[in-house]
């Protein structure tokens, strides 16, 4: 019986993931394109979709579950100092027209759902998603996360509002480093 309820719960989560993942393709890569322009390819939307993909595995994926686990400082500290000034600022913004509230849903979606899930992980119990001493997965997905935000995000690779770019990448080494505890000295 157990075993069923386990399976069901990994459908549901499999479910929302896969519905998840069609919504933040579409939204800022189809839908608001032209608003977010050269911001559809921040670190926090590559994120969001790791996230999904960590739903459809269900929890399993232990590479998914240590980018969520080790993003998660940086993403409540983005989230704190991007997210609130720009729901504060939202009404006063008038060069959305076109699609003014697909990009306030997008934001909506965009920080807030990672956060939850990685909330749920901790609830759930964090060594039910990492294993610790597992160095490997842990050190890749830093590499990963790090590389993409090297590659793609403007804010690095032009420079986009310098010096945010360096703080970004800081905030993401600091956030890895942090985690790193709980992978390399187990609590």
């Amino acid at each position: 019986m157990n075993e069923n309820l386990n399976m069901e719960y990994n459908l549901i989560l499999s479910v929302i993931g896969i519905i998840w993942l069609v919504f933040r393709i579409w939204l800022p890569y189809y839908k608001v394109k032209e608003e977010l322009e050269f911001r559809q390819v921040y670190i926090s939307r590559f994120t969001n979709l790791f996230a999904a993909c960590m739903l459809i595995a269900g929890g399993e994926a232990r590479f998914l579950n240590c980018i969520m686990f080790a993003s998660f400082p940086a993403i409540a500290i983005l989230a704190l100092i991007y997210d609130i000034p720009f729901y504060l600022k939202f009404s006063k913004r008038t060069y959305w027209k076109k699609n003014r509230y697909w990009v306030l849903i997008e934001r909506i979606t965009l920080h807030p759902p990672v956060l939850a899930v990685q909330i749920w992980m901790i609830v759930r119990g964090i060594y039910n998603f990492i294993t610790p001493g597992d160095y490997i997965p842990f050190i890749i997905c830093t590499m990963v996360m790090i590389s993409t935000t090297l590659l793609f995000d403007p804010r690095i690779t032009k420079k986009y509002h310098w010096p945010r770019g360096r703080d970004l990448i800081l905030v993401i080494i600091g956030s890895c480093l942090f985690i790193s505890v709980y992978i390399f000295w187990p609590v």
